[in-house]
């Protein structure tokens, strides 16, 4: 009925293999989606959530140590920012266009000069 199957990590990007023993436990459990991360980022994932969990306790874990133990880079977390950031800037100049940016403006611009 099963048979192993490969999936790419949803972090990583590396493909693992969803084996047939996981297969039956998941059924056996109700679960109804395939797993999304390997074993490695999996427990790491994990591993970060319940550092989180202790931080709000007052485990002395800051933000920035949890970023790095779900394998982001803060400097690639930088860079996901900024490009989140201009693409929103991107969809409000769409929205809103800054003065002097759309025809009617200039126009009128240099109409008056």
């Amino acid at each position: 009925m099963f048979s192993d199957e490969t999936l790419m990590c949803c972090d990583c990007e590396k493909p693992f293999v969803y084996t047939v023993a996981q297969q039956e436990i998941h059924q056996n459990k109700g679960y109804e989606h395939k797993p999304k991360r390997c074993d490695g980022c999996r427990r790491r994932k994990n591993q970060a959530v319940d550092r989180h969990q202790k931080t709000s306790v007052g485990s002395g874990l800051s933000d920035r140590d949890l970023i790095l133990e779900v394998g982001k880079s803060v400097q690639e977390l930088r860079v996901l920012v900024s490009n989140e950031f201009r693409k929103l800037q991107q969809a409000i100049d769409e929205i809103f266009p800054p003065e002097g940016d759309d025809d009617a403006t200039q126009k009128e611009d240099h109409g008056n000069g």
